[in-house]
């Protein structure tokens, strides 16, 4: 009796849940919303620029001001990553890396890279990339290569392993990555020098990574969170909030944030599960911002720092999202891109409260009117 009570309580909630994501759009608590024609491929904000690249090889950049569109650019194939430094945007497509520049739209230059482009950072002046080579008859990647340019495209350097790297990640005078199999862990690699393997804490492979303050924090497969100082490689901690993959990791206030395949989301040292895979996490105004998708599904929760959760409903997947001080971005895959600034957010959330106090309000006025009609 008393179980039966339980469950039926908890299908309540779940109902109740439901309800309350239908009233509430993810859309209408932008500042904007933009398009960028194709599937979102990478979406990140550099200063006062929300810049969004695409499947279809369009790379926009707009003012987080005023939403105005500053400059577009266009490549062959996919945007795969991007970096920007003061009039310049470099980017890794199909086997080459392009440089642009941001005022007149015009190509600076272009190299080839030794496969398919992957990621791409602006560090100490110089341009460092990594690309990968798949081979369609053993399905996976075979060979990856970074490579160092100079600002006006001088290739000066490049290192060839057969690890697939998913994420880089800057540390002083050279970058981390961490590695797919064989080897799995990582490889620091520094101007002038051999690439230098490391081991993680999981042997499993790595698949996503995120850095910040001198350390970096990699998510491997089997759900283990490892975090190194980039000086030292030395492990500062070691997490398992999962048992499933690692799908997505962010910089948070406490360290980090993370997403897995299995709907765990990590945020301030606890577990939030929801029922979906987590496709991307951000870290915006202390609160934790995750997208998690279900058969064609999507939804959104905010999670603030006293745990109480706030569920968005939202047309297309969302794979792409970055948070700055000016505001938080993401791409989806329809190539909507949304821009959210903190008080525009919050405003909304209550006007959005409010109004559903004034909904219940007023079914509650029509029912006593039936009754006393009665």
């Amino acid at each position: 009796m008393c179980r039966h009570k339980i469950i039926q309580r908890k299908r309540e909630n779940k109902r109740r849940l439901a309800s309350t994501m239908a009233k509430r759009s993810l859309s209408n608590l932008a500042s904007f919303i933009r398009d960028i024609g194709s599937s979102c491929s990478a979406v990140r904000i550099i200063d006062d620029v929300l810049i969004a690249g695409s499947k279809n090889g369009k790379l926009n950049g707009w003012s987080t001001s005023t939403g105005e569109l500053l400059w577009s650019v266009e490549i062959d194939g996919i945007i795969a990553d991007f970096d920007f430094d003061n009039d310049t945007i470099y980017t890794t497509g199909p086997n080459k890396l392009f440089a642009f520049s941001t005022n007149t739209g015009e190509m600076l230059w272009s190299e080839e890279l030794e496969g398919g482009g992957d990621f791409v950072r602006i560090i100490d002046e110089e341009i460092w990339v990594t690309s990968s080579v798949y081979d369609i008859e053993v399905f996976d990647f075979i060979e990856a290569t970074t490579q160092r340019f100079s600002r006006n495209g001088k290739l000066l350097e490049k290192w060839t392993f057969d690890e697939r790297p998913w994420f880089l990640g800057a540390t002083q005078g050279g970058v981390l990555l961490g590695l797919g199999r064989p080897r799995c862990g990582g490889i620091r690699i520094q101007p002038g020098e051999m690439s230098k393997h490391f081991l993680l804490s999981s042997n499993q492979p790595v698949t996503s990574g995120a850095d910040s303050a001198g350390r970096i924090h990699f998510g491997h497969s089997d759900g283990t969170v490892s975090t190194i100082d980039c000086k030292s490689l030395k492990i500062l901690n070691t997490a398992h909030p999962s048992d499933s993959l690692t799908t997505t990791i962010t910089n948070s206030e406490n360290g980090w944030t993370s997403g897995h395949e299995d709907g765990t989301i990590y945020f301030d040292e606890i577990e939030f599960h929801v029922d979906g895979v987590i496709d991307s996490v951000a870290n915006f105004a202390g609160n934790c911002w995750a997208s998690f998708s279900k058969s064609s599904k999507t939804d959104f929760v905010i999670i603030d720092s006293a745990q109480n959760q706030t569920f968005l409903t939202h047309e297309n997947r969302v794979r792409f999202v970055h948070s700055a001080s000016k505001g938080l971005a993401l791409g989806d895959e329809s190539g909507k891109i949304l821009f959210f600034e903190i008080e525009v957010v919050e405003r909304r959330l209550v006007e959005s409260n409010n109004s559903e106090v004034d909904e219940k309000k007023r079914g509650l006025l029509k029912d006593r009117l039936r009754q006393l009609r009665s």
